[in-house]
């Protein structure tokens, strides 16, 4: 692969780089430089991926997804907008460019294992403001205008998960996080805070697969869980107490979202779509108290399906809110209050046993 670059000048800790081909200044960090520098040599990615992995100790996945990222040398600056790269969600490429401050190369580090080679075939995804709003423009098309980033971010994650699990007609989707076990899934709502990644990261080193760990739908047809296909998001509370279970933890960059600090790690054990969850699980992490695991009823459970941000899929019909009542009456609910992760995690599969 041959890299060209005809300016390369030092940035304090990072290096600015401008590609002939084009008018844009490429900001990358020393990592980066390293891997350009060595595909400039001659070096192939495969060859530096694995010298990554043996001096990292990563696995060979998240290495080559490494390289794969700073090989991109991104982001670019063009005026006002970043070229926040290219990613592939499901079988479709696509190629984003941002004006929204919010929404940069930093954002889409959530999706670090889906980055994609450049590709002609891409579609093109713009975000940008418009007046005082929001816009989303795919292949040169307004697909979207409204007020609130909030907004901007759920209609961009319609779009991505319309791309992952194509030809599925989606109920709902819930901000929570996913696991399954033995073809059994858990689907774990709540709030940001509250528990839900850190007992997921454990989870998954003792034998259950990531489902994911930010947005997750279900489907119409049989309400199998259809995650969006984010990485693992660990704040720094959690970073202590799960280091020992994911090694690559500290050489993680630290990026920061909504206020607090996060580093994403990749489970080893993924999977992309699940069957319908056997049990709904509403994880609370209060330190120092006993592990308890509370039953609740329907009642509570749509109600905090509500509160931790539950949509219905538009537009809201009277059929889609009964199929949504019948999925809460068939499935079991309960509270989990743990401070002692090994304890919670007996009481996730005592739930999951009692269901079978």
């Amino acid at each position: 692969m041959e890299i060209e670059t005809n300016l390369s000048l030092p940035l304090g800790d990072g290096w600015g780089l401008h590609p002939p081909a084009t008018d844009r200044l490429v900001i990358i960090n020393a990592t980066a430089k390293l891997v350009l520098d060595l595909l400039r040599a001659g070096v192939t990615r495969e060859e530096i991926a694995g010298a990554f992995t043996e001096h990292f100790d990563l696995p060979l996945d998240d290495a080559a997804s490494d390289v794969a990222c700073d090989a991109s040398a991104s982001p670019s600056i063009e005026g006002d907008e970043i070229d926040c790269g290219e990613w592939r969600f499901g079988d479709q490429a696509v190629h984003i460019v941002s004006s929204v401050p919010e929404l940069t190369r930093d954002y889409f580090a959530r999706f670090a294992h889906e980055i994609a080679p450049p590709s002609a075939k891409a579609a093109q995804l713009r975000l940008s403001t418009a007046g005082d709003g929001y816009r989303l423009t795919l292949e040169g098309e307004s697909r979207w205008i409204g007020d609130t980033l909030p907004e901007l971010i759920a209609r961009l994650n319609e779009l991505f998960l319309g791309w992952e699990h194509p030809d599925v007609e989606l109920l709902a989707y819930f901000h929570a996080a996913a696991v399954s076990r033995n073809a059994r899934a858990v689907l774990l709502p709540g709030a940001s805070g509250a528990g839900n990644s850190t007992l997921v990261g454990y989870l998954c080193d003792h034998g259950f697969s990531y489902l994911g760990d930010d947005l997750v739908a279900l489907s119409a047809h049989d309400w199998s869980l259809r995650p969006l296909p984010t990485l693992l998001s660990l704040k720094s509370e959690s970073w202590n107490i799960l280091e020992g279970l994911f090694p690559e933890l500290s050489d993680r960059p630290t990026l920061c979202r909504q206020g607090r600090d996060v580093r994403y790690v990749a489970p080893r054990a993924r999977e992309r779509s699940s069957c319908a969850p056997a049990i709904i699980l509403f994880p609370s992490y209060t330190p120092e108290e006993p592990a308890t695991l509370a039953k609740l009823t329907p009642l509570q459970t749509i109600t905090r399906l509500l509160e931790s941000a539950m949509d219905i899929e538009a537009p809201v019909t009277e059929a889609k809110i009964a199929e949504i009542c019948r999925f809460i009456l068939s499935t079991p609910a309960y509270e989990l209050r743990y401070g002692d992760l090994a304890q919670a995690s007996k009481m996730v599969e005592d739930a999951l046993d009692a269901k079978v």
